[in-house]
């Protein structure tokens, strides 16, 4: 099924074998604050129709990090130091470069309580996301932390 639009963010994609995150027949797909890793493909627009918007990602360590597509403004490529993936915990150190390195606008992501991303503090750093007011603005953190 075709979507007309969709919104992939503020997600943690590690440790796939095949690919992280794969687009396939979207017409408009915006990936934003997201943490993909250590996976076959980190982001794979299969069919190559996808009009996508890329910005303010960590893609780190896949075996191509990008299929078809570029990183976006605000994107890194980092380590995300998970702290113990064996034990499946994926929190990140509060020092780490994915920590308020993500897009201004995410804060205004609305949740399904109805609260923002800016309501809520974030398990690595504690800080709730409307208390980080860097020079562009309001900054998430990367990945899912919430």
């Amino acid at each position: 099924r075709q979507a007309t639009a969709t919104l992939i963010g503020n997600n943690t994609f590690t440790f796939n074998t095949t690919d992280n995150l794969e687009l396939v027949r979207q017409n408009t797909v915006t990936i934003t604050d997201n943490i993909i890793t250590d996976g076959g493909t980190g982001i794979n627009d299969a069919f190559t129709d996808c009009v996508c918007t890329l910005s303010y990602n960590n893609v780190w360590n896949n075996t191509s990090d990008y299929v078809n597509e570029t990183a976006g403004t605000g994107s890194i490529s980092i380590d995300p130091e998970f702290t113990n993936t064996g034990s499946d915990d994926y929190h990140v150190d509060p020092t780490n470069g994915t920590i308020d390195a993500g897009s201004a606008n995410a804060s205004t992501f609305t949740l399904s309580d109805g609260s923002t991303l800016a309501d809520r503090p974030t398990r690595e750093d504690n800080v709730k996301d409307a208390d980080t007011l860097n020079g562009d603005g309001l900054k998430v953190n990367m990945g899912y932390h919430y």
